[in-house]
């Protein structure tokens, strides 16, 4: 990365990954020197450079990136294998910085997946990951292989991403609405459990009876409904009615006219995960 000659700072490493990497040692990216480095914690002392003016390992055909993102060590491969495995997301594209001799680079981007031989010292292209070969990511990005040997690729500034199959194949393309972007895109588990309770509301229902419309918002364990309900103001509550989810709202027609309510939201096993405010009819 050039000097900047519009008084902005010199951002001549740009740390943007770091991986754990075994016993006192980790792997860190350094966007603006289009470089890898394994380090030793204790000491700081770099073992081997990855890219970059003087890096420690010869190229194969495809293998070299630059202004990359994301470099990990993939799962299940250790970084003291004969043929230790790396991802990363190769922007491979423009120069943001500026100023003096302007050192460019020109996609497409890609995921990456390389194979390092650490004795040999030599790194070889071992699978690559492109959006159609068109997007041109000028900064952020990832590369995640996924349990199931897919590969999920976010494009950075690109405001998209995509997964693969383990042969290359694309399987899924989305985008974010603009002017979205996201700095890496993962898949993950995730729960949403709202911070509010279940809303609820009873209504005389036409022909006699009650329904309950009942609603939460975001919550994607819920599965079902229980209506509790008691005849009387000071009378005990009981289970009366209960319903699978329906939609955003769920409609539970009730036979009797109970005056006092509760609504319980239940998960698949049939577990209390939310109560709703006691409400009237």
């Amino acid at each position: 990365a050039t000097v900047p000659t519009n008084g902005f700072p010199w951002d001549a490493y740009h740390v943007n990954a770091i991986d754990l990497a075994g016993k006192n040692r980790f792997l860190v990216s350094m966007r603006n020197t289009w470089g890898a480095y394994l380090v030793e914690a204790s000491t700081g002392r770099v073992l081997w450079t990855l890219g970059g003016k003087r890096s420690d390992f010869r190229f194969g055909r495809g293998a070299e990136f630059q202004w990359q993102h994301d470099v990990m060590v993939a799962p299940g491969s250790s970084i003291d294998g004969p043929a230790a495995e790396l991802t990363l997301f190769d922007d491979h594209c423009c120069q943001l910085t500026g100023g003096g001799t302007s050192v460019s680079a020109t996609g497409p981007s890609r995921g990456l997946l390389l194979e390092l031989d650490t004795a040999r010292r030599t790194a070889k292209l071992l699978a690559q990951y492109q959006g159609g070969g068109v997007f041109e990511s000028e900064y952020m990005g990832d590369t995640q292989p996924l349990a199931n040997g897919n590969v999920f690729v976010g494009w950075g500034s690109e405001p998209y991403l995509s997964e693969y199959s383990s042969s290359g194949k694309r399987l899924l393309e989305g985008s974010f609405p603009g002017p979205d972007l996201s700095y890496r895109s993962t898949v993950a588990p995730w729960i949403g459990l709202p911070a509010t309770r279940p809303a609820a509301t009873a209504k005389p229902a036409p022909g006699g009876g009650t329904f309950v419309y009942a609603s939460w918002n975001g919550a994607t364990r819920l599965a079902a409904w229980r209506v509790l309900a008691a005849s009387g103001a000071g009378g005990q509550l009981r289970a009366v009615a209960s319903a699978p989810k329906a939609g955003f709202e769920t409609a539970i027609h009730l036979p009797g006219g109970y005056v006092r309510l509760v609504l319980q939201a239940l998960d698949s096993r049939g577990r209390t995960i939310g109560v709703s405010r006691p409400f009237t009819r």
